[in-house]
């Protein structure tokens, strides 16, 4: 069963106000976190980040997925692009990054080829480089 469905061009507009204007404070941010931090609640665990804390490909935005089902209650998630989640760890290169990487190409949620597309046409040379050498090491 598929858990997650293509962003409409709404939902895509509104995603991008919320990222370029911030509209959360550091302190609901914060009761959110605290709020859905367990993973008990919807069995799983999400950690909201600024994008300027994550090395991602340019056009990560437009890839989000909505990840809205049964288990979210009908709240509505927008989520990274497996293929901009791998990219962003790799870039970080610590282990448990880059063990996560592995999983996700275990689990056929990215493929090399497509990730090494992206990566290269949307992130500088230098990274690029980096990204790709650690993802064929895998």
């Amino acid at each position: 069963m598929k858990t997650h469905q293509a962003i409409d061009s709404r939902s895509l507009a509104m995603a991008r106000a919320i990222v370029k204007k911030s509209i959360l404070s550091n302190k609901e941010r914060w009761q959110i976190y605290r709020k859905f931090q367990r993973h008990d609640t919807f069995g799983c665990y999400a950690h909201g980040l600024e994008p300027k804390t994550a090395v991602l490909p340019r056009h990560w935005l437009d890839r989000l997925v909505v990840i809205s089902n049964a288990n979210t209650r009908g709240v509505r998630g927008y989520c990274l692009h497996p293929v901009a989640v791998a990219a962003s760890k790799l870039a970080a290169g610590r282990e448990r990054d880059v063990e996560y990487v592995r999983v996700l190409k275990k689990k056929k949620l990215i493929q090399d080829e497509k990730t090494r597309s992206i990566v290269q046409r949307e992130l500088p040379a230098e990274v690029a480089q980096r990204i790709t050498t650690a993802l064929e090491s895998l």
